[in-house]
């Protein structure tokens, strides 16, 4: 049965079904996950949030102009269109009006061919989950002075003190950006992969940021946002689902992750572990689905020409005692 609340989320006011969770099918399953889940409740979806920006002017009720200098931002043409001017310190970007602590947003951004390079390091495109000017995590798309310094950087920042840095070499085009929060926990997906992953985020309520920035350098930016999607998710224990599905407000199916154990192993843990959903707002069902332990031995057979790989567990593999499992002992 669905639960009815008043949600404030920064200035904007939601009224609705509130995130609960009704029932977890399965109940249980293989400490290396990977198989399907449905859990059926409420408030799963919260396409409020979301946003295409076709519309003539931005929709005070989901986003703000924080520009700086002759940065801009135009909506309708056809969507977002944030523009650094060319001054230095140019900024152009938009803010959700709503925060949040446990959330997940997703940036749809083009990136144009470059035609020509600043004098210093510029942003192209980027994406923040913004608490302030020392606490914020950006996750977004820089340019240097030639095109072999067009990268990817995820860079989170808490009191001011940068704790991790990742960054590759990335191209122009499409790309998709984003973050999710659980807790203290950030993870930084990007085109659908994980990217970077920090657990020592400051746990205060944000807000999500779009922007580009020429910074130093004398420099036009035009960066192109398709949309901006908040993704709702699901969690098994401490672990994230980043990609659930809302099939509709009462229900959300994705696949089981690996349990993890207190020394970050993967598929390491049996028992029951919690289960959350974060929709609109969060909700938590205690002990609602149980890893059972799946031992299993992986053989790599490396030839010169192929590469085998088996999976044998203890259904297939017997030894004397659980203490001369493996291959290879004839003792």
């Amino acid at each position: 049965m669905a639960l009815y609340s008043t949600f404030c989320y920064g200035t904007g006011i939601l009224y609705g079904p509130s995130a609960s969770i009704g029932t977890v099918d399965p109940i249980r399953g293989p400490s290396t996950g990977g198989n399907n889940f449905v859990i059926d409740g409420s408030g799963f979806a919260n396409a409020h949030w979301s946003s295409f920006f076709t519309g003539a002017v931005l929709d005070p009720l989901k986003f703000a102009d924080v520009s700086v200098g002759f940065g801009s931002a135009t909506t309708g043409v056809p969507n977002l269109v944030l523009s650094s001017g060319d001054a230095p310190g140019g900024i152009g970007a938009v803010e959700s009006v709503a925060t949040w602590t446990d959330a997940q947003g997703e940036a749809v951004v083009y990136i144009l061919p470059i035609t020509a390079y600043p004098a210093s390091e510029v942003v192209l495109s980027a994406m923040t989950l913004y608490i302030d000017a020392t606490n914020y995590a950006m996750f977004g798309v820089y340019l240097s002075t030639s095109s072999s310094t067009l990268v990817l950087r995820a860079t989170v920042v808490r009191g001011g003190v940068p704790l991790s840095t990742k960054e590759v070499d990335w191209t122009t085009g499409l790309s998709k950006l984003k973050i999710l929060r659980w807790g203290t926990t950030l993870y930084f997906y990007a085109n659908g992969a994980l990217f970077h992953e920090d657990e020592r985020f400051v746990n205060t309520a944000a807000t999500f940021r779009l922007s580009c920035a020429n910074q130093a350098a004398t420099y036009t930016i035009t960066s192109n946002v398709q949309a901006f999607y908040w993704r709702p998710y699901a969690v098994f224990d401490s672990r994230p689902v980043h990609d659930s599905t809302v099939v509709s407000e009462g229900r959300l199916r994705g696949q089981v992750p690996p349990s993890r154990n207190d020394k970050g192993k993967d598929a390491a843990y049996s028992g029951l572990v919690d289960v959350s959903v974060v929709g609109v707002g969060s909700f938590t069902a205690t002990d609602a689905y149980e890893y059972y332990y799946e031992d299993q031995l992986t053989i790599i057979n490396s030839g010169s020409s192929d590469i085998k790989v088996s999976l044998l567990s203890d259904a297939l593999l017997k030894t004397p005692s659980a203490s001369l499992r493996g291959l290879g002992n004839n003792k």
